[in-house]
């Protein structure tokens, strides 16, 4: 999770912006054939019969060539799903828009957008487009199609919001299957994180957590923790984290501190995950995208300091595992930069150079999803860990966080599906499958549900989630101890307490519970 309350509208809108990631043999990236599913160029108007159409929408010439206009409306374009499914997709077309006004919610507005329907769900990646008025500019969605997907639908236009928007030269294009992806046999050997067979069932925890939290800690019997490098707690500003030498002071101050943190933990006979959670360059012009992925700079920034951390910590057998960025989002990436996989296979082998030992932990783009995993190819390093986050839905989980609107209770109908333990296990599917065939090791970094979600519907959810990674075999760390109130099970379940609960709360029960499995 990033900060605390920063991207409940992101959440929402969890699954905007799904990658595609090319294969890579070491070093250099190779694009795979493409298989256009879907085109056109606007020269024939009677193509928008076929089309679902709202608003005033129409076929026309403007700067020399045909696009498509749109005024306060939409048009949605069924895909083939059939030839979609178990595939990378990508949708590319170029954008120009006037007088677009803000949108309420970071979800709507400019619409670039995909619509998968699943049986338990939806996802709506979408590019990341400004509002206003802008010339010609280039506008991609990168997204995996799950094979359990019912439909596909293309939406283009603007929502809940006024304007005008032109859309040009629009392509919709695929990959290979997933699952028809090979790879080399001698990085498919089983492997575990931390190199041993011990389970680890942990918690997250904050940059500048006390000695005596991490001591009440090993009374419960946690076994690990992933513990975050970010600025919270000293004092910069985000300007200032703007600039490559307060960064690079930023960590290391976090480093001082993860030192004492670390000391202790092998004392207390606890595991810790280095977590880069605060990436180098912040979010790319206001929005969710990171400005690691748009600048070689701070990609040189992201390598030093990786490999200054394998350089401290390289044999230190407290720590188990290094994960290298937390929730990444890449969007668009220019020409000259590196995409998240190649930027993840170069800094892991960076870090192999340094560190034999340390297992590599690898979220996917974007925010660690798990659709995210099952999108690419395993990384070509050894003791590579994969990594998700596990929220969904976040209707539910994220609910009243900026204020109080709905309640929705768990299990139930969330947005027209129902969400129970089966749904849970439905969506794991994809990533189990993805894991059995490349012998992978997965890790959920963070998980959890707001703790004034009604009755006691976190804690089902809670429970839910680890009955089933427990049966994958899954380590995991809840989110979070002692960070925020709303994500304490130490806390009661309203939403005006402001203290930890007297009674002992049923979810902080439930960790105990399997906690205590790390000492039998």
């Amino acid at each position: 999770m990033n900060t605390i309350l920063s991207y409940t509208a992101d959440r929402i809108s969890f699954l905007m912006l799904l990658p595609l990631l090319f294969v890579w043999n070491i070093g250099f990236c190779q694009e795979k054939p493409l298989n256009v599913v879907f085109e056109t160029t606007f020269d024939k108007p009677d193509e928008i019969d076929n089309w679902k159409v709202s608003g005033r929408v129409k076929a026309v010439e403007k700067d020399g060539r045909h696009v498509l206009r749109i005024v306060n409306g939409q048009v949605i374009i069924k895909l083939p799903e059939a030839q979609l499914r178990g595939k990378s997709v990508t949708v590319r077309c170029k954008v120009k828009a006037k007088s677009v006004s803000t949108p309420l919610y970071g979800w709507t507005g400019v619409k670039v957008m995909l619509h998968t329907s699943l049986p338990w769900d939806d996802m709506w990646p979408q590019a990341d487009l400004p509002v206003g008025t802008y010339d010609w500019k280039d506008a991609e969605i990168k997204s995996i199609i799950p094979f359990e997907t019912d439909s596909v639908e293309l939406v283009l236009g603007l929502q809940d919001v006024t304007g005008k928007l032109w859309i040009d030269s629009l392509q919709v294009f695929c990959e290979e299957e997933i699952t028809k992806i090979e790879l080399d046999p001698d990085l498919q050997k089983p492997f575990t994180m931390g190199g041993d067979r011990m389970r680890y069932r942990g918690v997250m925890v904050p940059t500048l957590l006390a000695d005596s939290d991490l001591y009440e800690l090993a009374k419960w019997n946690a076994n690990l923790i992933r513990w975050q490098i970010t600025s919270n707690g000293f004092s910069f500003s985000a300007e200032e984290l703007t600039h490559k030498e307060s960064y690079y002071r930023m960590v290391d101050l976090a480093l001082r501190r993860g030192d004492e943190i670390i000391a202790l933990c092998e004392k207390l006979g606890i595991k810790v995950v280095i977590d880069l959670h605060e990436l180098p360059g912040g979010q790319y012009n206001g929005t969710s995208v990171n400005t690691l992925f748009k600048d070689k700079e701070w990609q040189d920034v992201f390598r030093k300091v990786w490999k200054q951390i394998a350089e401290r910590y390289k044999n230190n057998s407290t720590v188990v595992g290094y994960d290298l960025a937390n929730e990444p989002i890449e969007g668009s990436v220019p020409d000259g930069v590196m995409n998240w996989y190649q930027l993840a296979t170069a800094t892991a082998m960076d870090i192999r150079a340094i560190d034999k030992q340390h297992s590599i932990i690898f979220e996917g783009s974007p925010r660690g999803l798990l659709e995210a995993l099952c999108t690419l190819r395993p990384i070509p390093v050894p003791g590579m860990v994969y990594s998700l986050h596990y929220y969904s839905p976040a209707r539910f989980t994220l609910q009243n966080i900026d204020k109080e609107t709905e309640y929705i209770s768990y299990p139930g109908n969330i947005d027209g599906h129902e969400w129970n333990i089966e749904t849970i296990r439905k969506s794991m599917q994809a990533v189990i499958r993805w894991q059995k065939k490349y012998k992978t090791h997965v890790y959920v970094g963070e998980f959890s549900a707001i703790r004034w979600a009604p009755a006691q519907s976190a804690y089902y959810y809670m429970n839910d989630c680890i009955t089933l990674f427990e049966e994958a075999g899954w380590d995991w760390s809840y989110h979070a101890f002692r960070e925020w109130s709303g994500w304490s099970v130490e806390y009661g379940n309203r939403r005006s307490d402001d203290k930890p609960s007297v009674e002992v709360t049923e979810r902080k029960r439930l960790l105990l519970k399997y906690f205590s499995k790390n000492v039998q």
